[in-house]
């Protein structure tokens, strides 16, 4: 009789760590004197949890007018000053869906937001998929996938001349962040995904969006899943929201192209408060941004 197969660990091991030292600067750009301390270990399940990772009133989340960073959760540092990580950025996004009922859209739209003057900013509508059952998960995972793909091209580019180590998907969408920290996701990832092995809705296009992830790890980029509330993400929503309206400009029964990004060039105007509360209506082009 063959041996039963090996039981799946029940939680991932640690995956790779940076070589690079820890970079940590505060406000100006003074590099901090302790900044080799302050570095935030990889966290296995992919989850950012600010409880966890910070210890008492530090900035989460830093806006400088080209990157969000995320901010040191050491408390050693000078006073009236805010450290972050400068290897280390949030994208926020959202996705929309059409209304129950809505026979005049025929497309899912994506709002991506990094920074106020940052020419990364993008919104991107798609066709419905043909199975529209759990539809607002499935536009989830496909707005992870563009976010994906943005911090790709912000690798390429690096963040101000240093190399991207940790990105953070911030989200407003709880199956989302459940289904890829997880620890199903893992369970089925290291048993070789599985077609029959699996509870998840949309299987397909979780596997290729854990792939993604797998690739950005062996790039040596950490990526992080950041749940918030609707109130503390309107940036990125109102790019999905300028999506939708792009398209009904356009042509509200027409197919749009899959791979279309239209980028935003700034907003106007620029400065939000830090849970985006006092967000403006954007100011958007219709270049063609490639992914």
């Amino acid at each position: 009789m063959a041996a039963p197969p090996p039981a799946v660990a029940a939680r991932p091991p640690v995956i790779l760590q940076t070589c690079e030292p820890p970079r940590c600067e505060v406000h100006h750009g003074a590099e901090h004197s302790n900044g080799w301390r302050h570095r935030q270990e990889w966290t296995p399940d992919r989850l950012f949890d600010p409880k966890v990772l910070f210890s008492g009133d530090q900035d989460i989340e830093v806006h400088t007018p080209r990157w969000t960073y995320v901010g040191c959760g050491h408390s050693d540092v000078p006073a009236g000053t805010t450290p972050w990580h400068v290897d280390a950025i949030v994208i926020a996004i959202d996705a929309v869906t059409p209304l129950e009922g809505d026979r005049y859209r025929t497309t899912l739209a994506f709002g991506y937001w990094l920074a106020d003057q940052s020419r990364l900013n993008a919104w991107l509508f798609r066709p419905l998929p043909e199975d529209q059952r759990d539809l607002q998960f499935y536009a989830d995972v496909q707005a992870a996938h563009g976010a994906l793909a943005i911090a790709g091209n912000v690798s390429r580019l690096r963040v101000e001349g240093l190399p991207l180590r940790h990105v953070v998907i911030k989200t407003s969408s709880p199956d989302l962040v459940h289904a890829m920290t997880g620890p199903d996701i893992f369970h089925w990832r290291y048993s070789g995904y599985p077609a029959h092995n699996t509870t998840f809705k949309h299987a397909q296009e979780v596997r290729q969006l854990d792939k993604e992830i797998v690739l950005l790890n062996h790039r040596r980029i950490e990526v992080s899943f950041w749940l918030v509330q609707q109130r503390r993400n309107k940036i990125a929503q109102q790019c999905a929201i300028h999506a939708v309206e792009k398209f009904m400009e356009k042509d509200c029964s027409a197919h749009p192209k899959s791979r279309g990004m239209g980028r935003v060039l700034r907003p106007s105007p620029p400065p939000t408060d830090n849970q985006g509360e006092q967000a403006r209506p954007l100011q958007f082009t219709d270049t063609e941004y490639s992914t």
